[in-house]
């Protein structure tokens, strides 16, 4: 009987570490870093949104969600971004794409100040006022007048190969963006908007603001119906609203307005900051569909605000963290404006750089003791080891360089001597995950943790 208790005990001990060591193999909350040194931030509607921000070493971070960034391209050099072009302080244009770490320069720009990109195409404004568009849709062929309008406007398999690199679309431009559509204002005052709905709603509409009133800057609604809106904000810091043609309308008045930007679905959803730093929500979904305002609490010193749907968004603060608030996901909401919402900082994952190049891992490094777990394959790949993996025993050869692991233990052999590492290899939702700086220095490479940005880098030694 004595035994068996004591079988029993022992088995209960094993059991509790097993469970022990499968909770430990989950990632932790909080392992990233707030984002930071951030230049500008975008957002995009693809799929349901995306978060993106550009940093003062012009690398790029993109999120879903609540989900801490990724590290994107890096284009030394780049002041701005859209969902698909970063701008460089020398004036040029660049493309990139989430989930690429590449990036190219689009030829036949240059001096360009303002740039905008969405599903329906991509825009460039020079510092003359010329006006580029590229794009295979139909809203970039009205405006550039292509022969293949009509056939791009009810047929999107058509395509006008002119369209596939920047063509001159206006003179005298002194703003433009395109989201839904694609809308620019001149500086004689008129605003021109080239609208595609749904193969059978297409051309274009044009607003002025009343009186003398100036425009300074306009943004493009996103929407999911037919049409978009435009938001124009004028020099006299009054905000004004345009749907399908006809008069703007105005929606409200701070003359220290400095900045908008529409939101998405919803046709007067938007966000508007101002010279003191303090943001604004917009929308019309009030019991007596009037237009409302309101300041929003728990941000302050912001620089950039923009927009999601109704009551979220994104912020960029004067010292370049950036925050977010609201709903994750884009969904139709008719929810009265909130005033006080819960802002969050955005956060990064770790990072891994190779010889100053970006790893591109597919799961994120994970923080276990002390020491930085990254995934085994894409380790050992990215040193060119080769790798055996069996029943949780691992050996890796690099050259001359053995290594032999086995996951759960702290015991290693390098060339064939027997060592002891501070972290053991564990399983994080099912792959195999090893200590970097043990393996990375192991086979040859030098190693960096800069702990307070939550990043890692690695130069093998030649």
């Amino acid at each position: 009987m004595r035994k068996f208790l004591t079988y029993l005990t022992l088995s209960l001990m094993l059991l509790a570490s097993s469970a022990s060591d499968a909770y430990a193999a989950s990632p932790a909350p909080g392992e990233g870093r707030a984002l930071s040194g951030i230049v500008d931030i975008d957002f995009t509607a693809e799929g349901d949104g995306t978060g993106l921000a550009l940093d003062k070493n012009g690398t790029v971070w993109y999120w879903h969600g609540n989900e801490p960034a990724k590290r994107g391209p890096s284009v030394p050099g780049a002041v701005k971004i859209t969902p698909k072009l970063l701008l460089k302080r020398d004036g040029t244009v660049w493309e990139w794409k989430p989930g690429s770490s590449t990036s190219y320069q689009v030829q036949g720009l240059s001096s360009i100040r303002k740039i905008s990109s969405s599903n329906a195409g991509s825009l460039a404004l020079d510092n003359t006022g010329n006006l580029w568009a590229w794009g295979q849709s139909c809203q970039v062929a009205i405006a550039a007048n292509s022969k293949l309008v009509q056939d791009m406007c009810s047929d999107y398999r058509a395509r006008d190969p002119l369209l596939d690199q920047p063509i001159l679309i206006a003179h005298d431009i002194i703003d433009a963006d395109i989201n839904t559509d694609l809308a620019f204002a001149r500086k004689n005052g008129l605003i021109e908007q080239f609208y595609y709905g749904d193969n059978v709603h297409s051309g274009a509409n044009s607003y002025r603001l009343p009186g003398n009133r100036k425009v300074v800057s306009i943004s493009e609604n996103a929407m999911s119906a037919n049409r978009g809106a435009v938001f124009v904000l004028a020099g006299d810091g009054s905000l004004w609203y345009g749907f399908n043609g006809g008069n703007l309308q105005k929606i409200a008045h701070n003359s220290a307005f400095r900045s908008i930007d529409a939101g998405y679905e919803a046709q007067l959803d938007s966000l508007v900051t101002d010279s003191k730093g303090q943001v604004w929500a917009t929308t019309s979904w009030n019991p007596d569909n009037t237009s409302s305002s309101i300041k929003l609490k728990g941000l302050s010193h912001i620089v950039k605000a923009v927009a999601r749907s109704i009551n979220s968004g994104l912020a960029m603060d004067k010292s370049g963290k950036v925050w977010q608030w609201g709903k994750t996901k884009l969904t139709m909401n008719f929810s009265p404006l909130n005033g006080s919402p819960k802002v969050l900082p955005v956060q990064h994952e770790l990072t891994v750089s190779w010889n100053g190049t970006n790893l591109p891992l597919t799961s994120a490094p994970v923080l276990r003791d002390g020491s930085l777990l990254v995934p085994m394959r894409e380790l050992f790949e990215a040193f060119g080891a080769k790798v055996d993996y069996n029943n949780g025993r691992i050996s890796a050869t690099r050259e001359a360089r053995t290594i032999q692991l086995t996951v759960y233990s702290k015991a290693a052999i390098v060339n064939g001597k027997q060592t002891l590492m501070s972290t053991a290899p564990t399983y994080v939702d099912g792959k195999t995950y090893v200590p970097l700086r043990f393996l990375s220095q192991a086979l040859g490479a030098s190693v960096e943790w800069k702990a307070a940005q939550g990043d890692v880098s690695i130069v093998l030694n030649k």
